[in-house]
């Protein structure tokens, strides 16, 4: 996912969007390279998940929460 300054500010901005009321996020990958796709999103995930956040996505715009 990146330098460790870039994983705070993210969890910082995470717990902050989670202490507003904020349940649920969709997660991704920003890859410049097809090899980087999908990297660091097992982290990703486990970060939501220690925060409290619900990963979900969209399928015809309706929300599905990932197990």
């Amino acid at each position: 996912m990146g330098a460790p300054s870039a994983m705070q500010n993210l969890y910082d901005i995470y717990e902050g969007y989670h202490k507003l009321g904020g349940r649920y996020v969709t997660l991704g990958s920003d890859a410049h390279y097809a090899g980087g796709v999908g990297g660091g999103i097992d982290e990703a995930f486990r970060m939501a998940d220690k925060i409290g956040l619900k990963s979900v996505h969209f399928v015809r715009r309706e929300m599905i929460i990932d197990v």
